[in-house]
């Protein structure tokens, strides 16, 4: 007999256990049959919602990693090159 609180060795019987925690309460749910007065939501809507939103994020992380951050990367850079050159002039004088 195995012990209950022994993780799971393969990647089939973790599946296996995921699948029946989500499938228990959906099934309790509709067992029960609530009487919910859920609002009428519509899909196009939602989803073209979601994508737009994905759209833009999409944009400003294009942004962030491919424009503004090696422009941080370059401006940090010469401010060390700067430093150094001015450590190095009053080292001289």
């Amino acid at each position: 007999m195995q012990n209950p609180h022994q993780q799971p060795k393969s990647g089939l019987s973790k599946t296996i256990r995921y699948f029946f925690i989500a499938s228990i309460p959906i099934l309790l749910i509709v067992y029960i049959q609530p009487e919910l007065d859920l609002p009428e939501v519509p899909l196009q809507v939602v989803v073209g919602n979601f994508f737009w939103i994905g759209f833009l994020l999409l944009i400003a992380w294009k942004y962030y990693w491919e424009m503004w951050r090696p422009r941080q990367k370059k401006k940090a850079a010469l401010k060390e090159n700067e430093d150094d050159q001015d450590q190095n002039t009053s080292i001289d004088h």
